[in-house]
């Protein structure tokens, strides 16, 4: 294979971009003020490709990954693709990136591919390193990783056979720094299957116990006007294990206390004093957790309650979702919850509210002008 074009691309040793010298990644949460602790500054294509498993939350086998920086050298974009097989087309993936990068308003790229194929990666780099060059886009590295090594694309066309390492100088400090800033990654696509089918799994066995609670009877499932102490009792112990699990206090339930959620969740008596303990009315209890951790949890709450049961759940996903300001979600889950019961109070509420720009204000002060302890008493129609 020979490159004709009398042009290195970029080597991690002489790394450049419009910010000279180096781009930066924000990474974490925190105040403004912290915002210098939240940036990861990236000065070779080494470093690049050292955090690219934490900003996609994997590592990319058999992929190429195209990372966009804006005329600043702030990070747009991070894409992954399938590494094509020997003399396969790049056209799709060429128009991909061509499109992606201007949408984003990306004015230079890093290119990684992540396979042990040096021969392939060559190829598909230094095609891909062309498209850069006919289009005036800026190439701040391009390369291979390979065995915890990074191979930049030589001005042959081919990769480095020996490279750099991935666990040394500024890559390791990139990396550390993600690891600082609670970044992490899962180790292959392996891990990532089983968080999927492990969801789906536990809402098969929840399906399991949610029928043989309806087979028994189950008097919550029936909506009994009827109340006790003992079944007051139960309702306070499971809103604060819920309570607990959404807050990250406790681990996420088996299947069958799963069931006995979604059954006993329809009660107006449990929901509401849930979303009261985690709304700002609460008198600073939960005020330092994390609203993106209880969406986490709840979201796979979500997920591991089947659909026939799932609606008062998401419906109150979509209530906690629109009072955190998040009108996206709020209306993804409301819609949601109204596919699954067309009859959702508390979805619709929320759906109309969305729609109209209620701001969430409103649900807050209407949390307030009540006690837990009055949500706790009553059943709403």
């Amino acid at each position: 294979m020979t490159n004709t074009r009398g042009r290195t691309p970029a080597h991690s040793s002489a790394f450049s971009s419009p910010t000279g010298g180096f781009t930066e990644l924000a990474v974490g949460s925190g105040s403004d003020s912290d915002a210098e602790a939240r940036t990861v500054k990236l000065r070779s294509s080494a470093a690049v490709a050292a955090t690219i498993p934490y900003m996609l939350g994997f590592v990319p086998a058999d992929s190429i990954v195209s990372t966009f920086f804006d005329r600043h050298g702030r990070l747009r974009l991070s894409a992954r693709f399938d590494l094509p097989k020997r003399g396969g087309d790049l056209g799709s993936v060429a128009e991909v990136i061509s499109r992606e990068l201007a949408r984003c308003e990306g004015v230079s790229m890093h290119l990684a591919t992540f396979s042990d194929d040096e021969e392939l990666c060559g190829d598909v780099l230094d095609a891909l390193s062309e498209l850069c060059r006919r289009r005036d886009i800026e190439l701040l590295g391009a390369g291979m990783v390979a065995g915890n090594r990074w191979k930049s694309l030589t001005a042959a066309g081919c990769v480095e056979s020996d490279g750099e390492p991935l666990t040394e100088g500024d890559p390791l400090d990139a990396a550390c720094s993600m690891v600082l800033a609670g970044r992490s990654f899962v180790a292959d696509r392996s891990d990532i299957e089983e968080l999927v089918t492990g969801v789906e799994e536990v809402r098969e066995a929840v399906q399991v116990e949610l029928a043989q609670l309806r087979g028994r009877g189950d008097r919550r499932s029936t909506q009994s006007s009827g109340d006790s102490a003992d079944d007051a009792q139960r309702r306070l112990e499971m809103e604060e294990s819920i309570v607990g699990y959404l807050c990250g206090q406790r681990h996420a339930p088996e299947a069958p206390e799963l069931a006995d959620w979604a059954v006993s969740f329809r009660d107006s008596r449990l929901r509401e004093p849930v979303l009261w303990c985690l709304s700002p009315a609460a008198p600073g209890e939960h005020e330092d957790l994390s609203v993106d951790d209880i969406i986490s949890a709840w979201s796979w709450w979500v997920r591991a309650t089947p659909s026939d049961a799932v609606a008062p759940v998401v419906a109150a996903m979509a209530a906690f979702a629109w009072q955190s300001g998040n009108g996206v979600l709020a209306a993804i889950a409301a819609e949601y919850a109204l596919e699954c019961d067309p009859a959702s109070r508390l979805g619709r509420l929320v759906s109309r509210a969305v729609s109209a720009s209620t701001p969430p204000a409103v649900w807050i002060d209407l949390m307030r002008s009540m006690t837990v302890e009055e949500l706790r008493g009553c059943r709403w129609p």
